[in-house]
């Protein structure tokens, strides 16, 4: 696999030069970048390229990429208007499954009362959010 891109040339280059560049990283280095340089990521999700070179982008990439990409950077994918919804979505769930790991991990490692509290209020938040994301009843 290539070498993942810096800090400094993630900071320094435009937007769609960066969407361009992360096709050729598999999901772990996907995953190191986002956790390289999540102030960038933050930053592509704030301010993203037009919907249109969004568009382009993602259609222009092997549905292997697009699998990778949801995978490794899934709060990127799920963001980015341009990506079709049904992606998007998909990619926002499988977030919520990581964020709820995260938490379930560390509530298992987080001595004390308040960050157990804390931790508690933050799957709480996420049980929500899942609600929320699930069919009404009756159709």
């Amino acid at each position: 696999a290539t070498r993942p891109p810096s800090r400094s040339w993630a900071r320094d280059t435009a937007p769609v030069a960066l969407l361009g560049a992360l096709p050729a990283l598999d999901v772990p280095e996907l995953r190191r970048l986002a956790r390289a340089i999540p102030a960038t990521i933050r930053d592509l999700i704030r301010r993203p390229p037009s919907v249109s070179g969004v568009a382009a982008w993602w259609s222009g990439l092997a549905q292997a990429e697009r699998l990778e990409l949801a995978e490794g950077i899934p709060e990127l994918v799920g963001n980015l208007e341009g990506i079709p919804v049904i992606e998007r979505d998909a990619a926002n769930r499988r977030l919520l499954d990581q964020r709820e790991r995260e938490l379930h991990a560390r509530a298992a490692t987080t001595p004390g009362r308040g960050a157990q509290q804390e931790l508690g209020r933050d799957m709480d938040m996420l049980v929500e959010v899942r609600r929320a994301l699930e069919p009404a009843a009756g159709g």
